[in-house]
């Protein structure tokens, strides 16, 4: 029998235009780009998964977007040892991320609610940050 592990989190893009001298100038031009990205995902993914259907975005095209200066698009899924392939599933979320427009995103992996990290991507127009919880598992997996 395995241990569950779930991710949940939030990708946040401002869209309410330049910020400051060092922000991209974003608009609800950006929202769309990353509903583009997302619908781009495969429908079904071979283990660690990353998909489609683990991402929830509000729409930009309603005549209100319901969306105030920062587009937010949920992630959250349950998987059987997720922590033992974060290795892999955790760079190919960054390269995701890497296709979106956006500023921070936040996720949280939980294993079988004993354990919980947290990890925190902030971008800028110069660079991007990373600080977080274990980016491996597979050592404390064999001990």
């Amino acid at each position: 029998m395995g241990r569950v592990t779930t991710i949940h989190g939030a990708i946040y893009c401002h869209v309410g235009g330049r910020r400051s001298a060092d922000d991209l100038p974003r608009g609800i031009d950006s929202a769309e780009h990353n509903a583009r990205v997302l619908a781009q995902l495969p429908d079904h993914d071979a283990f660690p998964h990353l998909s489609r259907n683990m991402f929830s975005i509000t729409s930009s095209t309603y005549a209100k977007p319901p969306l105030y200066r920062v587009q937010v698009i949920h992630l959250g899924a349950s998987m059987k040892d997720l922590d033992a392939a974060w290795h892999d599933w955790l760079p190919r979320f960054e390269l995701l991320l890497g296709e979106l427009h956006y500023d921070r995103a936040h996720v949280r992996l939980s294993i079988d609610a004993d354990a919980v990290f947290d990890y925190v991507w902030k971008c800028t127009s110069v660079h991007t940050s990373f600080e977080g919880g274990p980016r491996s598992f597979e050592s404390s997996a064999r001990g």
